[in-house]
């Protein structure tokens, strides 16, 4: 069982390098797709299950050279009989530090967080506390898994005889799914020559593969598998937990003529006018079928979940519409009984028109934020707010012109455009966090939530639309933006563009290494007022961005 599934990118011992590893590589590496599963070899508990900058203290110093170190990315640290073991620049995890753990159990999904080139697995074994001399106690990983393999099969041999409700693995791996269908999700990849306790078996897909037939599939809390991959397809201790089948459908609803109604189950009375203090005139049957001349408009009622104020009418009277498997007047004639004059009513005063922000409570997210937008009805595409927000995303309002020139774009489409799509029902999405245009800094919500959309690979994320041809106005905006959503977030934010992500109609006008330079020049007069470090940096224009820190402290 290895930690992770794939090929070997960098072993143990290799690549030294004087600078950072001139003992060579702590651990090894293993090259896999991001969200690979991790899994550990053998049963502890868990010490550390956070991001690698928040590792300190006893831990820390027992662990030596991966004290609040940002490079590992998200980390698990487990500790074992003796031994400990730790996965780096994972993408995510379920566990919490004292945690136990048992050999098999996921440790997360693999990733490419903290210091890495690319998606992988960074895999270390080592004695705690480590010594302060090389290699800081940490061995080849390679080891441990080959130790770990030879215990569980020792264990395995150990058992003996079979309880009623266990099976073990033939000389292969088996799958176990989600369902008892070879298309099914994958869920467990349990290993040869093992044994499996299960709670019952199911009747499922019969499959056909190694000179054994068998449409059985055993299970437990994870999942079935089928049991062609067992020394045993029998069926003896396990209870069959096959569901039942469906109930037959229910027939169809006899066919009616347009100015027939069916009854529904409860049937009801028909009465001598529309109204439901009228004299009841007939009772009617449930399920039975009913012949109408008229439809007329009378008391409106509410019964079982229909409100409605139609009466089907005949020769004897009326009955409500709500009693019957349908209330649509197609097929009958309306009938208008004449009716007193009725007194004019007073003209009511025209109701003022609602306000689209004061029916939001949304605060300003931000000091520099100058109005809040709501999206329109069903229109809003809500983000999967990561508890860690470390990047964000520039979004610019529309490069696809035909001259493909940022400062027809920017007249082209612009805040305002933003706002009218966000607030009409269309088929289109336009749910970012924030819009920025001169001194603008728009806002978007929706009933509920604010919108934080980055687009369907980046909804964890922050993002601020803004146009390619930026004047200094909306240049000296977006950096006091940006240094305000850190002081949110509580870290410098990464900008990214959002076609680093995914496909896009995004345009790449932006310079990111431009709003990159003011956005730190800024962070120096953060103490300012916001329209003074507007102003200092408007008027400072003709100056280089290397001096506006030494200027803004002149001006401080």
């Amino acid at each position: 069982m290895e930690f992770v599934d794939g090929p070997k990118s960098q072993l143990f011992g290799a690549n030294p390098q004087f600078a950072w590893q001139p003992w060579g590589h702590l651990g090894y590496d293993v090259a896999c797709a991001i969200g690979t599963t991790a899994r550990f070899i053998a049963d502890g508990v868990v010490l550390f299950a956070d991001w690698g900058s928040k590792l300190g203290g006893k831990l820390a110093d027992e662990m030596m050279m991966i004290r609040n170190s940002p490079a590992s990315g998200i980390v698990v640290i487990a500790q074992h009989d003796g031994w400990r073991s730790m996965i780096a620049h994972m993408d995510s995890t379920h566990l919490n530090a004292g945690q136990r753990i048992k050999r098999g159990d996921a440790a997360g999904k693999t990733g490419s967080t903290g210091n890495s080139t690319g998606p992988h697995a960074h895999i270390e074994t080592f004695l705690a506390p480590s010594p302060g001399i090389a290699p800081f106690g940490r061995y080849n990983p390679a080891l441990q898994v080959a130790h770990e393999d030879k215990v569980a099969a020792i264990a395995a041999a150990a058992l003996g005889a079979l309880k009623p409700n266990q099976r073990k693995v033939g000389p292969a791996n088996v799958v176990q799914r989600a369902d008892a269908l070879t298309s099914s999700k994958q869920v467990r990849l349990i290993q040869a020559n093992t044994v499996e306790t299960f709670t019952g078996y199911v009747i499922g897909q019969e499959v056909n593969l190694g000179g054994v037939r068998s449409n059985i599939w055993y299970l437990d809390a994870k999942g079935k598998v089928w049991a062609g991959g067992f020394t045993s397809q029998a069926i003896t201790g396990l209870p069959n937990l096959t569901p039942p089948p469906p109930a037959p459908a229910k027939p169809a609803a006899p066919a009616l003529k347009p100015n027939q109604r069916l009854a529904g189950a409860g049937g009801g009375a028909q009465r001598a006018s529309a109204s439901r203090s009228a004299k009841v005139v007939r009772t009617i049957p449930g399920n039975t079928i009913e012949n109408f001349t008229h439809w007329v408009r009378g008391e409106k009622l509410t019964l079982g979940g229909i409100t409605t104020d139609v009466w089907f009418k005949d020769s004897i009277g009326e009955a409500w519409a709500g009693i019957f498997t349908s209330q649509s007047t197609a097929g009958l004639v309306e009938h208008k009984a004449l009716a007193p004059t009725p007194k004019p009513a007073p003209v009511p005063s025209p109701a003022p028109a609602p306000s689209t922000t004061e029916a939001y409570t949304f605060p300003k997210q931000i000091p520099s934020m100058t109005g809040i937008y709501p999206a329109a009805p069903n229109k809003f595409e809500r983000g999967n707010l990561d508890p860690i927000i470390d990047s964000l995303f520039i979004h610019q309002f529309r490069a696809n012109e035909p001259s493909d020139d940022p400062v027809t774009n920017r007249f082209t489409v612009h805040q305002e455009s933003l706002r009218n799509t966000f607030g009409q029902e269309d088929d289109r999405v336009a749910s970012v966090q924030i819009s920025v245009e001169k001194r603008s800094v728009d806002g978007y919500v929706a009933l509920t939530d604010r919108a934080y959309h980055s687009g369907p690979k980046a909804n964890g994320q922050w993002g601020v639309e803004v146009y390619g041809a930026m004047d200094p106005e909306t240049l000296a905006t977006l950096a006091q933006v940006i240094v305000e959503l850190e002081a949110v977030a509580g870290r410098q934010l990464r900008l990214r563009r959002h076609s680093e992500v995914m496909s896009t109609a995004c345009g790449t006008h932006v310079d990111l290494d431009l709003i990159g330079r003011m956005v730190a020049a800024t962070r120096g007069a953060a103490s300012l007022p916001i329209d003074e470090t507007r102003a200092v940096l408007e008027d400072f224009a003709t100056f280089t961005l290397q001096q506006i820190p030494t200027y803004l402290a002149i001006r401080k």
